[in-house]
């Protein structure tokens, strides 16, 4: 004998599963990425899976990866020969190999595109996203982010946190540099950095745009950073692949920029394009391919 209570949850249990089902194969028969809104990408490798890592039904992941669109650009290498360094600088600068131009890190053979930004914003505007419990409080370990001036330049190269986060940045290595930070909701800034030495900022505003980073005397160290009043965003890695988790389900946008292209889609890709988020699994949207547009 089947008790009330099991017979609805197994009710519940079916009509998610129908849903989900009537979703995957739907995105399965049209290959759209997005749903309910402007087009992003197409691709033939979306699946929707069901999470062993979540059992709460009201949230879910997605994932993909960040793949160029047409014949990527060449790495380009700084020629620090003309830089006017020191032998000393040089030496160091030089130390770990060539220092490579971050505008575009691309693999060569997947086409695959390292530090894209990937966002989730509210279907309609001036809404928020509803946090998941778990993401509500800063872990202390989380609090700050440390960035590392290497002789090839900033590490990470682009990076995201959340407001009430902070950064600090060391310079472990034997050259002097300077702290140049570019905010607008967040005070500007230009600190000398001696060897051996941190800088640490505490408590950053939200940034509608991405903050620069720089080191005037060496301009080719340069990174982005952009703050986030919600958790829900990440920076693709060397292998073009990024994933946000415990996600509300139901309809939102997801944006898309880089530093080199702006946003997906130009202006228009500003406001992102509709996903729908499924509770309880894990959206792949597969290859989102990007062809390079000015903001």
């Amino acid at each position: 004998m089947i008790h009330k209570n099991q017979q609805c949850n197994l009710e519940t249990y079916f009509q998610d599963e129908a849903r989900r089902r009537f979703l995957r194969d739907f995105l399965s028969l049209t290959g759209w990425v997005f749903l309910g809104g402007a087009e992003l990408s197409r691709s033939a490798n979306i699946a929707i899976a069901g999470d062993p890592k979540n059992s709460d039904q009201s949230f879910g992941s997605i994932k993909g990866r960040i793949v160029f669109d047409g014949t990527p650009p060449k790495a380009e290498v700084v020629d620090l020969d003309k830089s006017g360094l020191s032998a000393a600088d040089m030496e160091w600068f030089k130390s770990a190999g060539p220092v490579i131009n971050q505008d575009w890190v691309i693999d060569p053979k997947s086409k695959a595109i390292q530090w894209v930004y990937v966002w989730l914003q509210p279907l309609q505007k001036g809404e928020k996203i509803v946090t998941h419990e778990s993401l509500k409080v800063i872990a202390p370990e989380k609090k700050f982010l440390t960035i590392e001036q290497e002789p090839t330049g900033y590490v990470p190269h682009c990076a995201a946190i959340q407001e009430g986060q902070g950064i600090i940045m060391k310079n472990s290595g034997p050259v002097s540099h300077v702290f140049n930070f570019s905010g607008f909701a967040n005070d500007s800034f230009n600190k000398a950095m001696p060897p051996k030495s941190e800088i640490k900022v505490d408590s950053l505003r939200v940034e509608k745009a991405a903050a620069l980073i720089n080191c005037p005397p060496h301009p080719w160290e340069r990174m982005y950073l952009r703050i986030f009043d919600h958790p829900y965003f990440a920076v693709s890695n060397p292998d073009g692949t990024f994933e946000i988790n415990l996600i509300p389900k139901g309809p939102c946008r997801l944006v898309v920029w880089h530093e080199k292209f702006g946003f997906q889609g130009g202006k228009k890709g500003r406001d992102g394009s509709e996903v729908v988020i499924e509770g309880g699994a894990v959206t792949d949207l597969g290859d989102i391919k990007i062809t390079p547009t000015k903001a």
